[in-house]
């Protein structure tokens, strides 16, 4: 009787879950994201910085061989990139990302250090 009753209450949780679920999606946290890709560049040369730290929304990556990144899932909303590498001073701006669509960030230009 005690399996029973436990095994009610649990379905009877899970029901009440779903259906907040199906009325708001935000209340289990359900959020809505896009991609942001871009390339980092020497401002002085205009040629690749492979090995730039990218950072967004919490998340952070290597640019590859070409100065290429690609942050497949952010957070829709205004959100800061920071770009970092030896010997450049650090690239911060804000981006906008739309739910469901590549938004693409103008070429990072990096200076170098004086």
């Amino acid at each position: 009787m005690r399996r029973t009753r436990a095994l009610v209450l649990l379905l009877a949780g899970l029901l009440g879950i779903s259906l907040t679920a199906c009325v708001n999606p935000n209340a289990i946290g359900v959020q809505n994201y896009g991609s942001v890709v871009g390339v980092v560049v020497d401002a002085r040369t205009q040629k690749p910085i492979s090995g730039a730290y990218v950072t967004i929304a919490g998340n952070s990556i290597v640019a590859d061989p070409n100065g290429g990144f690609v942050f497949p899932k952010v957070p829709e909303g205004t959100q800061t990139l920071s770009v970092t590498a030896g010997g450049y001073n650090t690239f911060s701006t804000e981006v906008q990302v739309v739910q469901g669509t590549n938004t693409t960030v103008p070429t990072v230009s990096l200076q170098p250090v004086s």
